[in-house]
């Protein structure tokens, strides 16, 4: 009677015991799906005032996803990690299907990595961050809503167009659970994140060939004077106004490069060429200075003629072999 009863007994805990490690199990494993999965989408308005001097861009865009009805407040709830001074212009909202479709109008100043080594040939890669603040992960997921999203009707300043546009879903994890009690102690934390990736490009060379014009100018009269001035007596007199003209107007132009940028933390492609030119014009000086004790004595114009043309020759094809390789690795970038 007693074996029956002890054997009742441990039948029904082991009942028991499988019901709730069944529904822990359960609990786990939906603790560790998402909840809601949220497509995000964007539409890219306009695009300006380019700044690099504070690595920033203002941008104009329509914003929307669709959410359960009870999700009503994401607009409210999300962040612009990069934004500078972002404000919510309008906002509209519509049930369909038993979901909310919203779309918010976005406008701000937002920082970006501008890479400006090979300014002024460069293409800038503007990125906006765009970051859920209430639900972690676990919780809500973006999904980057790609087939809606566009950036191709976006107006931009004069010279410029879109290369490339992108629009990825991901999570931001954080190293701190912001002191949610929630949370075990120590813990990180992510948040679903969509990034947008928009990639410019000039539309022609005008505004490299405006700021190379005077190093390049500046660099062709320096190499003529290898071809046209033979006699010795002639060779100082004629080429040094010419190296000093061209030293200080290469030095203006770069100072207006430096202007135009705002900044001169950065050593960009246009400082390459003007760095190469103020070389010709060195090189040139000492070669000039050199002469006076290799042509003094020297009573054969020819002699002079055939070593100037010589250097002349050699300092166009390494001035000319130099300026290609900076700017077709700066086309490659």
């Amino acid at each position: 009677m007693k074996q029956n009863m002890i054997m009742k007994l441990s039948g029904i805990s082991i009942v028991f015991l499988l019901i709730g490690m069944s529904w822990v199990s359960a609990d786990t494993t939906a603790s560790k799906r998402p909840t809601e999965t949220v497509p995000l989408g964007i539409h890219m308005v306009e695009l300006g005032d380019f700044d690099p001097k504070s690595s920033s861009f203002q941008a104009n865009f329509w914003l929307w996803a669709v959410t359960p009805s009870r999700m009503s407040n994401w607009i409210q709830t999300l962040d612009y990690p990069t934004g500078i001074d972002v404000k919510k212009i309008t906002a509209k909202e519509k049930l369909v299907g038993g979901k909310l479709w919203a779309s918010v109008n976005v406008m701000g100043k937002f920082r970006t990595n501008w890479d400006l080594k090979d300014f002024p040939i460069n293409r800038p890669s503007l990125q906006i961050q765009i970051e859920e603040t209430s639900l972690d992960s676990s919780n809500l997921f973006f999904s980057a809503d790609k087939i809606n999203s566009s950036a191709k009707d976006a107006l931009l300043p004069a010279g410029w167009r879109i290369s490339d546009f992108s629009i990825e879903s991901g999570s931001h994890r954080y190293t701190t659970n912001f002191g949610d009690p929630s949370k075990t102690t120590q813990s990180s934390s992510e948040y679903s994140e969509v990034r947008i990736r928009i990639e410019l490009e000039r539309e022609s060379f005008a505004v490299f060939w405006k700021m190379t014009i005077i190093p390049y100018l500046a660099a062709i009269l320096v190499l003529l004077s290898f071809f046209f001035v033979f006699r010795f007596e002639m060779l100082v007199i004629a080429r040094i106004p010419i190296l000093i003209g061209s030293l200080f107007s290469v030095s203006l132009s770069m100072r207006g490069g430096t202007s135009e940028l705002g900044t001169a933390d950065v050593f960009t492609l246009l400082d390459s060429i003007h760095v190469t030119t103020f070389a010709l014009i060195l090189i040139t000086f000492l070669w000039t200075i050199s002469s006076d004790k290799i042509f003094r004595h020297d009573s054969e114009e020819k002699n002079i003629k055939f070593w100037n043309m010589l250097m002349g020759v050699a300092l166009l094809v390494i001035y000319a072999a130099v300026n290609a390789v900076l700017v077709l690795s700066a086309l490659k970038n």
